[in-house]
């Protein structure tokens, strides 16, 4: 049992340590001095009722007027039995032990209190004759039990405390009881734990008249979450909270019998409030004080299982290790100043945990100094949570907004412009800021990224449909009109096709220089522009410029090189030189790259085209033997017509039938494999499979333009050949309209200087002037056709000589000469055209000469003659034209001596005259016969006439040579 003076000193330094003084100074107001009570009370009663202000000047109620009746309070088993409590440990002076070291342990740097203060006088004993009206002061629940302390876990203190209360109400009993039987307790309650008194039990019927007062310990338990509350004056002021009078008054309390001023002192420090309010912390509210100082009181989180075991979300690594035999804290009044700052503080439940470590007796003093020197240097509050946490042994979280102050304080900041500011004006200014800068952002965004593609892109529509209607000025504007809200290289890429698709080159160049105008060294432009100049425009220069910018930027770029390669095998056809730029790009992209089959098939290329026969060979075996090998169908289907070139067509069918399914199985169109097919095809004489494969040539040519330069000439030849197919089989109209196709697409391709002249161009406008010559009977138009036959490179003995007949028909007889001539090629045999020379010759006054070619004629024909046993005239069309040409020929070459004879009056030349005039007679006389009845053609022919302006002369008369000549070499009717 402790003695008054030590629990007076207990008093003082509780009452220094939660610097309930200086709090109240600051409120302004004093500290209630404390009056011990009388001597005549119990020591028992005192220990219990430490807490509780005491007036020696007024004396203990008498027991009659009290009205206690403990058993309405305290809940007790029909079995317990007062006297066996009372006599367990009546004698047992644990309790006083337990606040003599507690005291000491809890010494602080301050002096101790007054020793000269006045002891308390013992309470006289009194008489309780009416227990039934005694209950428990109004502040005894609130009593702090953490800070006397007890240990939650040491279960002999708590028999202790039962104890010691026993022996107490024992005193105060003034009539004795029966003895009962001893109480069955369920379990030693914990000092701690209160939680269970806010529920008063229904109490049983005594079965003696002491067993009213027996005593449940388990009813004396504090719950664990007291220990998060602190009713030190600093926390929990009484002056500040009004007292209701009607929370612990029971039914049957009279309130006369406990006016002194023990309980009036009591009443003013603590107020009435009950220990249901007290202990239920769990439930711990505000109420109406959050909304009356502006703070909304937050919505209970939901609770998941850090909450529900708090030790859980302590760190699993091992606490700092902390010397529990540490010194007692010594602290200055600086420093002691400075802890009660760092306490005020702290947020509640943080503050509270400070609290009871520090007056807790079981902690050590080691964590006691390293808490108080955190609070004195003032740290975050998050890092002495997380000490305090750490020594109870639970999380302690903090609150939102835990900066503590008074009412008056925080009614002076609420009345601010600054405060106004923070809680009333910002909040609204940042919301608003906030919307306002999200709606403009994604006003911005919206409108840069997604209404001005769209928006845009509705206007290159527009545009591309306006050009496929060939209104290229207003794509051209929609174009520049859909730029200004999005510019975008396809753009560029899908107009500049566009362009090319309808064959306006020049358009197209427009849209690729203003691609590369923006993005400079933008790969795909660069290669589709150097693959427009350098495969349709042939503008090779310009297409290695462009390429150049690539490689400026990678010497070793393979596109780039690959291109230019290209490029220069395409300028080679015009400039050979190129050839060697081509094998150098090739021999580069081999160094770095190494020999794959596609460059192999870039250098058979070259070697085609350079007619490296050799090396072409070697490369050809080389892809015979690898049938695995990924051929090029382009390059191989040109093997196979350079081949064809040679006169080499024994493989070249395998080739092309390998190019094709090649071509196939990449999903190409290879025009130039149906082109080399009809090639192979005529040199076979195979007119059904060329014309088939011509057909096919064409579409597939038609199908893949824009073309390049051999493509356009494949095309062009192949509507030749087409034509000439027609042409063999009398179908002038469809071999007409192919020539004149086949001219057209050559005069466009001319003048975009992809095409010059050649043979085979030149044989499409000879074909066209075949039609004309030998089907219309246009003599002119026929001449004007072989003559661009000739400017573009196409020259025939048997064009020369039409057109030759042409100038003869027409008189023009030095022109008709010149294309005999040309015909001829020197030296002939041939009796039409040896009859045509004669003739010009005859008609030009150079007798001398036709007499020379009539003599040659005849001397011809006459051998011819002597080689047919028997003349056929009816039968044979060959023996027919034998003899015309004896008749025209003797004629012709009398009336040329008649006309030597006549300028130089030669005799001789007169006789020869009259000679082979007589023998063209003859011959027409005895072979122009009907031939149903052999008589003589009343028709007198031409060498009588003639014979006779010789024999008889007449002014009128002029000797007179056959003038008709075939219309072509093969030609046996004049």
């Amino acid at each position: 049992m402790p003695r008054l003076e030590d629990i007076e000193k207990f008093s003082k330094s509780l009452l220094s340590l939660g610097s309930e003084p200086s709090v109240l100074a600051r409120w302004g107001e004093e500290l209630e001095t404390e009056v011990a009570a009388d001597d005549g009370s119990s020591p028992e009663l005192e220990s219990l009722l430490q807490e509780f202000p005491q007036d020696s000047d007024q004396a203990p109620p008498d027991a009659d007027d009290l009205d206690f009746d403990i058993a309405e309070d305290f809940p007790t088993d029909d079995s317990a039995d007062l006297a066996d409590i009372t006599a367990d440990d009546s004698d047992d002076g644990s309790a006083d032990e337990f606040l003599q070291d507690f005291a000491a342990s809890m010494e602080d740097s301050e002096a101790p209190a007054d020793e000269s203060a006045a002891e308390p006088s013992e309470p006289p004993q009194a008489d309780f004759d009416d227990v039934d009206s005694f209950d428990l002061p109004e502040d005894f629940d609130s009593f702090d039990f953490a800070d006397l302390g007890a240990d939650a876990e040491d279960t002999e203190d708590a028999e202790d405390a039962e104890s010691d209360f026993a022996d107490t109400l024992d005193t105060l009993d003034a009539e004795p009881a029966e003895p009962a039987e001893p109480a069955e307790l369920d379990e030693p309650a914990e000092p701690a734990e209160l939680g269970e008194m806010d529920e008063a039990a229904e109490p049983a019927e005594p079965a003696e008249p002491g067993a009213d007062l027996a005593f449940d310990p388990g009813e004396f338990e504090i719950d664990d979450e007291v220990d998060e509350i602190s009713l030190d004056a600093e926390e929990f002021d009484v002056a500040d909270v009004p007292a209701d009078e009607d929370d612990f008054a029971g039914a049957d309390f009279d309130s006369s019998g406990f006016e002194g001023a023990d309980f009036e002192a009591a009443d003013e420090e603590f107020g009435a409030e009950g220990a249901d309010d007290l202990l239920e912390v769990d439930e711990f509210s505000l109420g109406d004080f959050g909304a009356e100082f502006g703070v909304a009181e937050e919505e209970p989180a939901e609770a998941d299982e850090d909450d529900l075991n708090p030790a859980l979300a302590i760190s699993d690594a091992p606490p700092e290790s902390i010397d529990a035999s540490g010194p007692d804290v010594e602290l200055s009044d600086e420093e002691f100043a400075a802890l009660q700052r760092s306490l005020a503080g702290l947020p509640l439940n943080v503050k509270m945990a400070a609290e009871e470590i520090i007056g807790d007796n079981n902690a050590s003093s080691g964590e006691i100094e390293k808490l108080v020197r955190q609070l004195v240097r003032g740290e975050a509050p998050k890092a002495i949570a997380a000490t305090a946490g750490r020594i109870l042994g639970k999380q302690l979280r903090l609150p939102k907004g835990y900066e503590k102050r008074t009412g008056s304080d925080y009614e002076a900041e609420r009345s601010s412009i600054g405060y106004q500011l923070r809680h009333y004006v910002w909040p609204v200014l940042r919301l608003v800021a906030s919307v306002a800068l999200i709606v403009a952002l994604l006003g911005f965004l919206g409108y840069n990224y997604l209404w001005q593609p769209l928006h845009a892109r509705g206007i290159y529509l527009s545009g591309l449909e306006h050009l496929a209607e060939e209104r290229y000025a207003v794509a051209n504007e929609r174009f520049a009109q859909a730029e200004t809200f999005w510019r975008a290289r396809r753009w560029f890429y899908r107009y500049a096709e566009a362009f090319v698709d309808q064959r306006q080159y020049g358009l197209a160049v427009q849209k690729y220089d203003q691609l590369l105008q923006h993005w400079p060294q933008d790969e795909r432009g660069i290669l589709d522009y150097a693959r427009l100049e350098s495969q349709i425009l042939g503008n090779y220069a310009r297409a290695e410029e462009l390429l150049q910018r690539l490689l400026d930027e990678d010497i070793h770029h393979y596109d780039a090189l690959l291109a230019a390669g290209d490029n220069y095998m395409e300028w080679a056809l015009s400039e050979p030189e190129r050839y060697e730029d081509a094998r150098a790009s090739y021999a580069r992209l081999i160094g770095r790259y190494g020999d794959s089959d596609e460059l192999l098939m870039r250098m058979l290329h070259y070697f085609i085209r350079t007619d490296d026969w050799a090396e072409v060979q070697h490369l050809k075996r080389v892809f015979e033997a690898d049938q695995r090998a990924e051929i090029d169908p382009l390059i191989y289907a040109e093997l196979g017509g350079y081949l064809l070139d040679n006169n080499q067509p024994a493989d070249v069918f395998d080739i092309l039938m390998r190019s094709n399914a090649r071509a196939e199985e990449l999903d190409q169109l290879v025009p130039e494999v149906h082109y080399h097919f009809a090639r192979y095809y005529r040199m076979v004489d195979n007119p059904i499979d060329e014309a088939r494969a011509l057909r096919n040539s064409r579409l597939f040519l038609e199908s893949v333009e824009p073309l390049n330069r051999r493509r356009l000439g494949m095309l062009v030849d192949t509507y030749g050949r087409l034509a000439h197919y027609h042409y063999e089989r009398d179908e002038f109209i469809d071999a007409e309209e192919l020539y004149r196709s086949a001219i057209r697409r050559y005069e466009d391709a001319r003048a975009r200087n992809l095409l010059q002249p050649a043979p085979q161009f030149g044989r499409v406008y000879a074909g066209l002037g075949n039609i004309h010559y030998y089907v219309e009977r246009n003599w002119e138009q026929a001449l004007e056709r072989y003559q661009q036959a000739e400017t573009n490179g196409y020259r025939s003995r048997e064009m020369s000589y039409r057109q030759g007949f042409v100038h003869y028909r027409a008189q023009r007889w030095e022109q008709a000469l010149d294309q005999f001539f040309n015909a001829a090629e020197g030296h002939t045999t041939n009796p039409p055209l040896l009859l045509a020379t004669a003739n010009a010759l005859y008609h030009s006054g150079s007798l001398y000469p036709a007499e020379g070619y009539y003599a040659e004629l005849l001397d011809e024909k006459y051998r011819r003659r002597a080689r047919i046993d028997t003349l056929l005239l009816d039968e044979e069309p060959e023996h027919r034209a034998l003899i015309e040409y004896l008749i025209r020929g003797q004629n012709n070459l009398g009336v040329a001596y008649l006309g030597i004879a006549r300028r130089e009056t030669s005799p001789e030349m007169r006789r020869r005259a009259m000679e082979h005039l007589q023998a063209s007679q003859e011959l027409a006389v005895n072979y122009r016969r009907d031939p149903q009845t052999g008589a003589r053609a009343e028709t007198v022919n031409l060498s009588y006439l003639n014979l006779r302006d010789i024999l008889y002369p007449l002014d009128e008369f002029d000797a007179q040579i056959y003038n008709a000549i075939p219309e072509d070499f093969s030609d046996l009717d004049f």
